[in-house]
């Protein structure tokens, strides 16, 4: 009866065992999220404040400020007028042109007419100055008795000239040297002279053309009739000047 029993027992677990699970029903499939709506546009956000910045040490900041330039004085700053002049009268190289016309005297008793002419060329303007130099040839014509001999009734001078000016200044000064020519063809006197003008005119300051009344000192030694010394001569003259 017993062994009956376990026998039942066994084969109801057997049976048991052997039969399949009830199968899982299937998982219904899940609806899709709805989209989120757009945020709508507003006010963009404040820009971030920029980092502090460590301040550097006072020893390591570079003065901002130039250092104080040396005050000009009165004699360097260049008057209204100058600059006007300046501007008439190109700081480069160019054209001078000088004629002048006036009386002479000698050791004579009659006195000689001169007529002079300068041909020559400005140099370059020096910054820190506004006055100018030309260097170039000056003939002078000299018509009478200043030079003492009757073959010097006609002479021609040829000089080697240098005229300072300033292109709006009042005062104009040459200095020459070279040798006079009696009846234009004969060597006679080596000579030196000086001239000082005052120019005269408002529109000197808007034109290159300015007039002029000045004096002149004159040195001669007259080697062609062996004189000991050299004779002086003197003269006023009138004129005009392109520079």
């Amino acid at each position: 009866m017993i062994a009956l029993t376990t026998v039942a027992l066994a084969l109801g677990l057997g049976a048991a065992v052997a039969e399949p699970a009830p199968p899982t029903p299937p998982t219904p499939p899940t609806e899709p999220a709805p989209p989120t709506p757009p945020t709508p546009p507003g006010e963009p956000a404040p820009p971030a404040p920029p980092a502090p910045v460590d301040a550097a040490p006072e020893d390591m900041v570079e003065p901002s400020e130039s250092p104080p330039t040396a005050a000009l004085g009165p004699d360097e700053v260049p008057t209204e007028a100058e600059m006007r002049g300046e501007d008439i009268s190109p700081a480069r190289p160019h054209f001078v042109f000088i004629n002048t016309y006036g009386l002479t005297a000698g050791v004579n008793y009659f006195p000689s007419w001169d007529s002079s002419f300068f041909f020559g060329g400005a140099l370059r303007k020096r910054e820190k100055t506004p006055r100018r130099w030309a260097l170039g040839y000056q003939l002078t014509a000299s018509l009478g008795g200043a030079d003492r001999y009757s073959i010097g009734a006609a002479t021609l001078r040829h000089h080697l000239a240098a005229y300072t000016y300033s292109a709006s200044g009042r005062l104009l000064a040459a200095a020459s040297i070279g040798g006079a020519f009696f009846l234009g063809v004969q060597p006679a006197v080596l000579e030196g002279e000086g001239r000082i003008a005052y120019v005269f005119g408002k529109r000197r300051q808007e034109r290159r053309l300015a007039g002029m009344v000045g004096g002149m000192l004159r040195l001669g030694w007259n080697y062609y009739y062996k004189e000991l010394v050299p004779m002086p001569q003197v003269g006023a003259f009138v004129g005009f000047a392109v520079r």
